[in-house]
């Protein structure tokens, strides 16, 4: 495994140590900030809640860990929703 895959699964096990609920709220962060980049504006956060909240852990940590702007999204996410 090279350095990046070492980092992805050390990312994994960071994330797998959160529980489900707090994966959900940086999911739902995550996929906010995504849409108030590219579509200038995030939906609610409860509504985000409420269409995540039939993923599992699992797909929850596959959908943090799989995006390459996680920080961009993430960090777009934190301020539109502060």
């Amino acid at each position: 495994m090279g350095k990046i895959g070492n980092m992805i699964h050390d990312m994994r096990t960071f994330l797998e140590s959160f529980s489900d609920n707090e994966l959900a709220l940086i999911e739902a962060v995550m996929y906010g900030g995504r849409d108030a980049s590219t579509q200038g504006r995030a939906h609610p956060l409860e509504k985000m809640l409420e269409q995540l909240s039939m993923d599992t852990k699992e797909s929850r940590i596959h959908a943090i860990t799989d995006k390459g702007s996680l920080d961009i999204y993430l960090t777009a996410g934190i301020k539109a929703y502060k």
